[in-house]
């Protein structure tokens, strides 16, 4: 039987998103309004060290009322939260934007399955950042240090509205200098199979 009414899925979620019950939650800060907000709004990695700046986007209109649920996280979109974030004329928010793309998590130690046949290589404990590098967070770098920007920016600049884009036409060293730069180096083969593979042969 077919419903009498042309509301998808998809648009009744966004129709039950309430900006101001977000923002209302945002300014509360208590336990039950912080797992609410990650229920709703924020469905991919969280750590501690992400809680200032978890507040201070989901208290700021950023479109989240119009982001889909699965997206995750909502960056790389034309134009998703962050992306809005990135570009706010508040700087705080700007910040927190960044800080919340900055996330890292630790590995621990084990075993990474190399190529098909599974060839077996141990790899000791390492930190990994959670999401590619942004042309946001790679202009500040070139801000700091002066290194080149990429080829595909305008007078050292990235497109508009590309903020939360994954930074692109960059070489190798230019990618271990960001790395060096941010306190990080580049993952060895093995680390990067067992980041993306997991440790239980997948």
């Amino acid at each position: 039987m077919e419903p009498t009414n042309s509301v998808t899925p998809k648009n009744r979620l966004t129709l039950t998103k309430s900006g101001a019950s977000r923002i209302a939650l945002a300014e509360r800060k208590t336990p039950d309004a912080f797992q609410k907000l990650r229920e709703t709004y924020w469905t991919w990695h969280f750590d501690e060290s992400v809680s200032e700046a978890f507040w201070c986007l989901l208290g700021t209109d950023l479109g989240w009322e119009q982001m889909p649920q699965l997206t995750t996280p909502p960056v790389g979109e034309i134009v998703s939260p962050l992306g809005r974030a990135l570009a706010h004329s508040d700087k705080a928010v700007r910040d927190a934007a960044r800080l919340a793309l900055d996330a890292r998590v630790h590995i621990p130690a084990g075993t990474a399955y190399i190529g098909e046949t599974c060839e077996p290589l141990p790899v000791d404990a390492f930190d990994m950042a959670v999401y590619p590098v942004t042309n946001a967070q790679y202009h500040a770098f070139v801000e700091v240090t002066g290194h080149p920007p990429p080829e595909d920016w305008t007078e050292g600049v990235y497109a508009e509205g590309r903020g939360d884009h994954p930074v692109v036409w960059v070489t190798c060293a230019d990618a271990a200098a960001y790395a060096r730069y941010v306190g990080g180096r580049l993952p060895t083969f093995a680390e990067w199979q067992y980041a993306a593979r997991g440790g239980d042969m997948r």
